[in-house]
């Protein structure tokens, strides 16, 4: 009997305690997995002093470290370090801006929310992540957090107090939730769920082919998304993919309408393995198709675009149209 069906037959009070139980040993595989490893992001110093982002070296690069990877369940404690502040004369605090894992009262919710459905194969299930995260997070469309429309400067050398005592719970129903937060639910969710999930830490852009059919990078961000591996219900194929649950794809009705959205889902044919090689390689990317559903009275189409999603675990961190300040990851 897997979880999901583990869950549909207890009462509340069991329910309760297997969830406790359950969480428990997965922090405890999880904490021998990614030994030592308490922060993902930005491995800063907890240090208040400055530090200078035009110190690069001759690659034009300013290294800082990046813990990119994680497998398995992220547990209580783990501190994510998402972004840096910068002044005008770009010097930098160490701390950076961050959030504590405190909560996973999610995971007893989500078990109370997905026994109530049918559930037919893995792909419901991910769609079913994303409705409870976006309902978690009062999440319909993706606004900035707090910090990004603050200076956080008095001068190049005194820096105000960053909103940098964040706490995971802190971003419930708030509607400011961005990739990192999303992205620890579903791999959380997804552990529960005996999925093997890995959450990078890292940059996805979007390219498209002009009409000389040269390829131009539209826009990207720094970036938040998950590898994942499991055995398909239906064909009991081992079965690996990307999947994004913050950089969603939207679905459309005839008119062209979004109706509603699902996670982006790429598949890896070479395998997690083999993405996580190549995303951890120097420049390397993974290169994904863009595109959407359309709903129709019977089935559900899926519409390829001429755009082309790249993952990778590069990070930039000033983006300022003419240069580009490439972070080292370990």
């Amino acid at each position: 009997m897997n979880v999901l069906e583990k869950i549909k037959v207890f009462n509340n009070e069991d329910l309760k305690n297997y969830v406790s139980l359950r969480i428990k040993e997965l922090e405890d595989n999880s904490k021998k997995l990614n030994a030592k490893v308490d922060t993902i992001g930005y491995v800063l110093d907890y240090n208040p002093s400055a530090f200078n982002l035009n110190d690069k070296d001759n690659n034009d690069e300013l290294k800082i470290d990046v813990e990119c990877l994680y497998n398995g369940y992220i547990p209580k404690g783990t501190r994510m370090v998402y972004g840096m502040i910068y002044n005008k004369k770009r010097m930098a605090k160490n701390g950076g801006l961050y959030y504590y894992i405190n909560d996973d009262s999610y995971i007893l919710d989500f078990c109370r929310f997905i026994r109530e459905k049918e559930v037919y194969n893995e792909y419901e299930l991910f769609s079913y992540i994303l409705e409870f995260i976006k309902d978690y997070f009062g999440w319909i469309e993706i606004l900035p957090r707090d910090e990004m429309f603050n200076m956080f400067y008095k001068n190049s050398t005194t820096f105000y107090n960053p909103i940098n005592e964040h706490y995971y719970s802190d971003f419930k129903r708030k509607g400011n939730a961005l990739c990192s937060e999303i992205s620890i639910m579903a791999q959380n969710i997804l552990s529960f769920f005996e999925f093997n999930s890995f959450i990078i830490i890292g940059y996805q852009e979007t390219e498209k082919e002009d009409k000389n059919g040269l390829k131009k990078v539209e826009d990207g961000e720094n970036h938040a998304y998950n590898l994942l591996s499991f055995n398909d219900s239906e064909t009991g194929e081992l079965t690996e993919i990307l999947i994004d649950f913050a950089n969603w794809v939207p679905v459309l009705n005839t008119m062209l309408k979004r109706i509603g959205c699902a996670p982006y889902i790429a598949y890896l044919n070479d395998g997690i393995e083999q993405a996580v090689q190549t995303i951890c390689s120097d420049r390397n990317k993974i290169s994904c198709e863009e595109y959407s559903y359309m709903k129709l009275k019977n089935e559900v189409l899926e519409i390829v675009s001429k755009r082309i999603r790249n993952y990778s675990i590069d990070i930039v961190i000033d983006n300022d149209i003419k240069k580009y300040t490439k972070i080292k990851t370990k």
